[in-house]
C-alpha cells in the first residue's frame, strides 16, 4: 500500500505539475512537491476511514520535530489581545530599539501553526536581528470565518501599542505573512492605514 501511495503520488506530479524552465534546484522542488502530494494522499485515506481528523497527518508532518534550544534567542509564548503568539529576539543586547515582524502564517485558514513555522521565525530574528511576532490565530472549521483576520488585528494592534516593551521602535513595525497569512497581512495594511491612534506599518512582506 505504501509503494503504490509513492507510485501514484509520483504519477500525479508528473501529469499535473511543470516545473518552470531555469528554476534553482527542480529537483528539489519536485522532491517537495511530491512529499506533499503523499502527504494529503495518506490524510485523505485515513480521515475517510475516521482514523483522524481531517488534516491532522498534513499537520503532524508540517510541525515536524521540535527545534532544540536556541542559546543565541530567547523564545517566550504569550497572549497579545487574548491571542497564542510566540516572540523571538537575540539575547545579545542590541545598540537601540529593534525592528519588529509580525509573522502571519500560512495554510488556508485551515492548517498550520506557530510549531510550523518554528524554523522559519528562528531564521528570520537571527539574521535580521529584529523582534518576530509568530501569531497563532485558532483555525477552521472550529473557528470558522472570519475569526483568523480577527484574532491576527487584535494581535497586530496590541503588539503596536505596545511595542516599547518588547525592546521594539514602534515606527518600525513590519508585517509579513506567506499564502493565507499573506492575504491576512494585505487586509491589516489596509485596514490599518486610516487609524491615527496607531504608529503607521513600515512595510508589509507578502509570500
Amino acid at each position: 500500500a505504501f509503494l503504490l501511495l509513492v507510485a501514484w503520488a509520483i504519477l500525479y506530479h508528473f501529469l499535473t505539475s511543470e516545473v518552470p524552465p531555469g528554476l534553482c534546484q527542480p529537483f528539489k522542488v519536485r522532491f517537495l512537491h511530491i512529499c506533499t502530494i503523499f502527504i494529503f494522499g495518506v490524510d485523505y485515506i485515513f480521515w475517510k476511514m475516521n482514523l483522524c481528523r481531517w488534516l491532522a497527518i498534513v499537520q503532524f508532518a508540517l510541525d515536524g520535530i521540535p527545534l532544540s534550544d536556541d542559546p543565541a534567542l530567547s523564545i517566550k509564548k504569550t497572549f497579545f489581545g487574548g491571542v497564542s503568539v510566540r516572540i523571538y529576539r537575540c539575547k545579545k543586547s542590541p545598540a537601540g530599539q529593534r525592528r519588529g515582524i509580525v509573522y502571519i502564517h500560512g495554510g488556508c485558514g485551515i492548517f498550520g501553526s506557530l510549531d510550523s513555522y518554528e524554523r522559519l521565525c528562528h531564521y528570520i530574528a537571527k539574521e535580521s536581528n529584529s523582534v518576530v511576532v509568530s501569531v497563532g490565530y485558532r483555525l477552521a472549521p472550529e473557528s470558522p470565518y472570519p475569526s483568523q483576520f480577527n484574532e491576527c488585528h487584535d494581535a497586530t494592534v496590541y503588539f503596536m501599542r505596545n511595542a516599547e516593551n518588547y525592546g521594539v521602535d514602534p515606527t518600525r513595525i513590519i508585517l509579513c505573512g506567506d499564502s493565507f497569512g499573506g492575504t491576512v497581512t494585505a487586509y491589516l495594511c489596509q485596514e490599518l492605514k486610516i487609524r491615527t491612534d496607531l504608529p503607521k506599518i513600515r512595510a508589509q512582506v507578502l509570500l
